[in-house]
């Protein structure tokens, strides 16, 4: 297996939603509940915190063959709950 690792697109977004959805179903490893992960703030942290521009966080996909495999979000500390 050829595997490659990349940084997120947009166009990643519903997968990367998906398995954050799936991950909270699992008491301990996210404090939002699964309803409350939106595709729509995988976009938002794609595009405005984007690591190559404000180096604040990033999502990572490892692919294989053209297929995404899995995605990994992390952070820096920059980003601050409201």
């Amino acid at each position: 297996m050829n595997l490659i690792t990349r940084h997120a697109k947009v166009e990643d977004a519903p997968i990367i939603g998906e398995a954050e959805r799936k991950i909270a179903e699992v008491p301990g490893f996210f404090f939002s509940e699964p309803s409350e992960l939106r595709d729509e703030n995988v976009v938002n942290t794609i595009t405005a915190f984007s690591f190559k521009k404000k180096k604040a966080a990033v999502y990572l996909i490892a692919e294989s063959e053209g297929k995404s495999l899995t995605a990994l979000h992390s952070c820096n500390g920059l980003l601050k709950r409201k």
